[in-house]
């Protein structure tokens, strides 16, 4: 497991050049930065990977708790250690994969680049050399049905900040779960558009909810024409 520093992080990874990929996304596009209107929100990080994007949030939000959902046991194992690593509080860790209403019991993962796990074979740009895995799932449906939630004590409401990066499954898991999604104050959503997902689509669904919706072409060199990025925030 080789070990780096970035700024003040201990950062643990699988691959150098996926580190240096995201390390730019994360901490220098700042692709996952909101203005919030508390200093003790509640930050679900969905697609959690290795952790990269709950230290981000960390050091916007020191006094956030964050739930960090995450699939995948090789990104798991570094989540962990990276939290420990840099003595974060108040991360609470599922070991689950978000889903809608059909079940799911196989998480297909790149062989090299771990950030290219995905329920759907093939999800990211179908270049991948895939292996599958059997994991646990949550549906996110049911996941919002469990506010009020105590955590650490304390009773939350509702969620301040969704982070989702859930490759593929964002349709399929949001339109589940449409009518509970005034239970979100803040999202930010990483889209991955194929031929079935559009982000018209998407976008529809999110302004019954939400005044501001802003999206942004995602340009990354991974990308190919049957799966563009986009970059969604919405909130009220």
């Amino acid at each position: 497991m080789p070990t780096t520093t970035y700024k003040d992080w201990i950062i643990n990874y699988n691959d150098a050049d996926e580190l240096r990929t995201l390390l730019e996304e994360v901490f220098k596009q700042r692709i996952y930065y909101a203005e919030l209107t508390t200093d003790t929100p509640l930050i679900v990080d969905a697609g959690a990977h290795i952790g990269l994007s709950t230290l981000y949030f960390h050091s916007l939000y020191p006094q956030a708790k964050i739930i960090a959902i995450e699939p995948n046991p090789q990104n798991l194992a570094l989540l962990r250690k990276n939290i420990a690593d840099n003595s974060i509080d108040h991360v609470h860790i599922y070991e689950k994969a978000l889903i809608g209403k059909k079940p799911h019991e196989e998480l297909y993962v790149d062989e090299h680049w771990t950030v290219f796990s995905s329920l759907q074979e093939g999800g990211w740009t179908g270049a991948q050399t895939y292996k599958s895995i059997p994991i646990q799932t949550l549906r996110f449906r049911n996941f919002l049905a469990g506010f009020p939630l105590l955590l650490d004590g304390e009773i939350r409401t509702r969620i301040d900040l969704l982070k989702m990066d859930i490759e593929g499954m964002e349709i399929e898991v949001l339109e589940d779960s449409a009518d509970q999604l005034t239970l979100v104050k803040h999202f930010i959503l990483e889209f991955h558009e194929t031929r079935k997902n559009k982000v018209d689509t998407m976008v529809k669904l999110l302004k019954k909810y939400y005044w501001h919706v802003d999206v942004t072409k995602d340009h990354r060199k991974e990308k190919n024409p049957q799966n563009q990025l986009y970059m969604i925030e919405a909130h009220n």
